[in-house]
């Protein structure tokens, strides 16, 4: 609403990737620096995906968090009028990333309305790989 867009995007950055946010408001033509939403220099943040709840202006992205080979989803969100995104850890238990030719697959996204908040994504299981699903009411 009114010429505010998001742009959220992760890349490598000092040998780890971090998710980083870029805000406009105005329609696109000029864009705020990009910040980082964590400040950990030695965890990897990957496939962020972004959603805005149009009933309360408020901010969600998840994406997962891997360090030494444990995998989480994180939850970063913004309710509106804040300044700061909050985090939460969405997963009961951390999974295992290695190099076997088991793909894990690509999928994760966020979907919010009125605070009630639904987050899907994939995870490695032995020798297997899962749909997982939570529900979230802030």
């Amino acid at each position: 609403n009114y010429g505010n867009m998001f742009v959220v995007t992760s890349y490598e950055k000092n040998t780890f990737n971090n998710v980083f946010i870029s805000k406009s408001e105005n329609n696109g033509d000029t864009w705020s620096d990009a910040i980082s939403l964590q400040n950990d220099d030695s965890t990897h943040y990957f496939m962020p995906h972004a959603f805005l709840d149009k009933k309360t202006g408020n901010y969600y992205i998840v994406y997962y968090q891997s360090k030494n080979f444990q995998t989480n989803i994180i939850l970063s969100y913004k309710i509106f009028g804040e300044k700061n995104f909050k985090h939460l850890k969405v997963n009961t238990s951390s999974f295992k990333l290695n190099n076997d030719k088991l793909f894990m697959g690509d999928y994760i996204n966020v979907c919010a309305v009125k605070n009630q908040i639904s987050i899907v994504w994939t995870e490695k299981q032995n020798a297997n790989t899962v749909v997982k699903t939570r529900n979230i009411f802030l």
